[in-house]
């Protein structure tokens, strides 16, 4: 049985809506290249948008500024899934791949859509600039004192399942592939919800 109460989990595309909401703003921009969302088999994002990698910074920053950032919306469920863990005592930890540059950005926008006393924090690992030191989403997990972790991206899934943190993948086209035997997939906030309870036998 799992004994301490503390979540971490990832931001971008497991608690927002993140790349359904980058394609309308790239579609936006450059109509001509018509992206989907489908079209994300990984979370190489030069990979998918076949630029190099200047250029995809480039456009993610574009997009943390624009208006269609402001309105991504929350993953389905997880706010009341939030509530629910919140209840039976979890403390809740964003660790985000984001670099510090999008602090305020980040901030407000989930401010804006998560009430305030659901979410301990917000740590950012600058797990996809090209510049700045990187820290692994398992340090992080150990600093805060989580043993588990929800995220999306295949890297952060290995790194964490491989120190024993027990990993939640939410299930999108990019992590279709191979994954860790000790990691549990699942596709929505109600069954993740469910499966967190049980690991840690509140009931």
């Amino acid at each position: 049985m799992l004994k301490s109460l503390i979540l971490a989990t990832d931001l971008d595309d497991v608690i927002l809506q993140f790349v359904p909401q980058f394609v309308k703003f790239h579609n936006f921009v450059y109509p001509e290249i018509s992206l989907r969302t489908k079209d994300f088999h990984s979370y190489n994002f030069p990979e998918v948008l076949k630029v190099s990698t200047e250029e995809t910074k480039k456009r993610l920053q574009d997009f943390y500024y624009s208006p269609f950032h402001k309105e991504i919306k929350l993953m389905p469920g997880a706010l009341k899934a939030f509530y629910s863990l919140k209840k039976v005592g979890f403390k809740i930890f964003v660790i985000t791949g984001r670099h510090k540059s999008t602090f305020d950005i980040t901030r407000e926008l989930i401010e804006k859509r998560i009430p305030g006393n659901l979410l301990e924090d917000i740590l950012y690992t600058n797990a996809h600039d090209s510049n700045g030191a990187k820290i692994k989403k398992s340090d992080m997990c150990i600093k805060i004192g989580s043993q588990t972790l929800i995220d999306d991206d295949l890297m952060h899934i290995e790194d964490c399942c491989s120190v024993g943190i027990k990993t939640f993948v939410y299930s999108h086209t990019w992590n279709k592939g191979f994954l860790p035997l000790e990691a549990i997939r699942t596709n929505s906030w109600k069954i993740l919800e469910e499966k967190i309870i049980k690991a840690y036998s509140l009931f």
